[in-house]
């Protein structure tokens, strides 16, 4: 799954969701943000975080990819940029 932003909204925020083949499952998550004002989180089915990346947070890397495991088949990936940056992430298996 991809997903790129070309950037210009201020004050960005969404939501997506992807179903994934099984669950639990490994997935690799590759993005690429703005370090001071953009930041993804990635939620299970159920709400809880499997991780945060990007502004204000422990993995503040402006390009990266790490791999995740999430107990549900789907997962929600949510957006905060605040200046209307750029960014794009891609899901792989």
């Amino acid at each position: 799954f991809d997903r790129a932003f070309p950037g210009g909204e201020s004050n960005h925020n969404e939501s997506n969701c992807y179903d994934l083949p099984s669950a639990p499952i490994s997935f690799a998550f590759k993005w690429h943000l703005c370090t001071v004002c953009t930041t993804i989180t990635i939620k299970d089915d159920n709400g809880n975080v499997i991780t945060t990346l990007g502004y204000q947070t422990n993995r503040n890397q402006q390009d990266g990819t790490i791999r995740l495991t999430s107990p549900t088949k789907r997962i929600c990936v949510f957006v905060n940029d605040k200046n209307g940056c750029n960014f794009d992430y891609h899901i792989s298996q």
